[in-house]
């Protein structure tokens, strides 16, 4: 007999489909599980658990496929803006060595921050200290007020990117949630339905064989 509980996930759909369309369609087995809680609906009852599984199945897929799509994204819009930051900072560095005040402005020092959060935070800085400050505007090669107004767009879709990522994998989680809660139902209600099939089918092999639960 099946063993619902831990039976692969991919058998499932199709084990119960099974049971519950036999149930459901014969009527001689409809009659002998009355007096076991199973009632004229039931069939249908448990087709519409493994029909919400389906689904749940379908929904988890979608979000995880966009989950991965979301997160190539935000990380193709984070090498734009880490990119030409690194060369606009070098290059910041040689007009504002260490020791001089734009050099401490523009927080030359250190190394690129690796963190998304803090990259972002350092880039828009770095940016817009040089868009506002009169002192640091052209003392950067190629780093002209078109480049900065560049730089600060590819900030900006890089941040909604990362925003969309963090939306996407927490509607991955739940829809992980709840294909597990929908998996979980079916398994337990095909393995009681299983186990009064076995009593109330005991001397009828070709009754449980419908239902997929003879002995193999």
């Amino acid at each position: 007999m099946p063993a619902f509980h831990n039976m692969p996930a991919a058998d499932l759909v199709p084990a119960t489909t099974r049971l519950y369309t036999g149930l459901r369609d014969n009527t001689e087995i409809a009659a002998a599980l009355e007096d076991y809680g199973y009632g004229k609906t039931a069939g249908d009852d448990g087709l519409a658990l493994v029909a919400a599984l389906r689904e749940a199945m379908r929904v988890q897929s979608t979000e995880t496929a966009e989950k991965l799509s979301a997160s190539q994204a935000s990380a193709l819009a984070t090498a734009a803006v880490r990119t030409p930051f690194v060369r606009h900072r070098r290059l910041a560095r040689r007009a504002h060595p260490r020791g001089s005040a734009g050099h401490a402005a523009l927080a030359l020092g250190g190394p690129v921050p690796t963190s998304e959060t803090a990259l972002f935070a350092a880039v828009r800085r770095f940016y817009e200290l040089v868009r506002d400050t009169p002192e640091f505007a052209g003392t950067v090669r190629s780093l002209t007020p078109e480049a900065v107004t560049a730089a600060l767009a590819r900030l900006d879709l890089a941040e909604s990117a990362e925003d969309d990522q963090i939306r996407e994998a927490g509607e991955s989680q739940r829809a992980t949630a709840l294909r597990q809660a929908a998996e979980q139902a079916l398994r337990e209600e095909a393995a009681e339905l299983a186990e009064a099939a076995k009593e109330a089918l005991a001397d009828q092999p070709q009754q449980r064989e419908i239902l997929g639960l003879l002995e193999r």
